[in-house]
């Protein structure tokens, strides 16, 4: 779960003071991820270089690893990507697949079966290896659990845009914050846009969420089943946790298990949701 620095500066203070640290966290909502753009950086200036980005001051982006191309063989369930640089354990996700049939671009993907240009897939991290039925002869992998450069960045953390210019961005902690530094240039990364989303009939709105009281900075929801209402043509690609019906305070933020495209109106179940203040993301 990454919680944003307010929220952590916030919960910590509440478990100094001997209080729940998730009696902030009232609402849980959805956020739609846009279409990813491929970045650098300078670790000269902290500056971020995106052609034509389209990013405003303010706006909550994620950070991720380059994309990469990657074909795969349906036989061996292998797939290949020269030097990739993967680990077992890597977090990824593929995009714009041709073949693959049994292979999905809304799941979280674990690497196994790590070599120099070859790995396997898994649902689970050290798992058996997803079965695809079909070649997949071309497609785009991307890690999104850790950058391959970019040394004080972290992959999957929320930041939030500020110094925006046509190509250029710097990126903040908090809204209107300081420049984020980072020691070593960000040779190729992917940015991507995280927005609540909005529309629908029933209109799309926050529900109301509870955790159990604990001490020790991990939480449980003891809601168990919020039924967000999802409008046509979205996907529910993060939950956000707020401290308000509307308005309020993002929190924190985390990829659900599974990330449904909804052509229609549509309902996501929030079945539970454990909180961990202190785990890095």
């Amino acid at each position: 779960m990454p919680y944003m620095t307010a929220a952590k500066n916030v919960m910590l203070d509440a478990l100094a003071n001997g209080r729940s640290p998730a009696l902030q966290i009232t609402h849980v909502g959805v956020l739609r991820a846009d279409a990813g753009k491929a970045v650098t950086g300078a670790a000269s200036t902290d500056v971020f270089t995106s052609t034509a980005h389209g990013y405003s001051n303010g706006d909550l982006v994620v950070l991720a690893d380059g994309g990469k191309s990657v074909t795969g063989t349906a036989s061996t369930d292998v797939l290949s990507s020269t030097a990739h640089g993967y680990s077992n354990g890597d977090v990824v996700m593929l995009s714009g697949l041709t073949g693959g049939a049994g292979l999905s671009t809304t799941v979280r993907y674990y690497v196994i079966g790590a070599s120099t240009d070859r790995f396997q897939l898994s649902l689970t991290a050290g798992g058996s290896a997803v079965d695809f039925t079909t070649d997949m002869s071309a497609g785009t992998v991307t890690r999104v659990s850790t950058l391959a450069s970019g040394a004080g960045l972290v992959a999957g953390r929320g930041y939030y845009v500020i110094g925006s210019s046509t190509d250029r961005f710097q990126l903040a902690l908090t809204s209107g914050g300081s420049a984020v530094d980072f020691t070593t240039d960000l040779s190729a990364g992917t940015v991507t846009r995280l927005v609540e989303l909005s529309g629908g009939s029933p209109a799309y709105a926050r529900q109301a969420i509870a955790f159990n009281a604990a001490g020790s900075g991990t939480v449980d929801d003891s809601t168990n089943g919020a039924v967000i209402d999802m409008p046509p043509s979205s996907t529910n690609d993060y939950l956000g946790h707020f401290s308000a019906s509307t308005a309020g305070t993002l929190l924190a933020f985390n990829p659900p298990s599974v990330v449904e495209t909804f052509a229609g109106q549509g309902t996501c179940t929030v079945r539970d949701a454990d909180l961990d203040l202190l785990a890095t993301p």
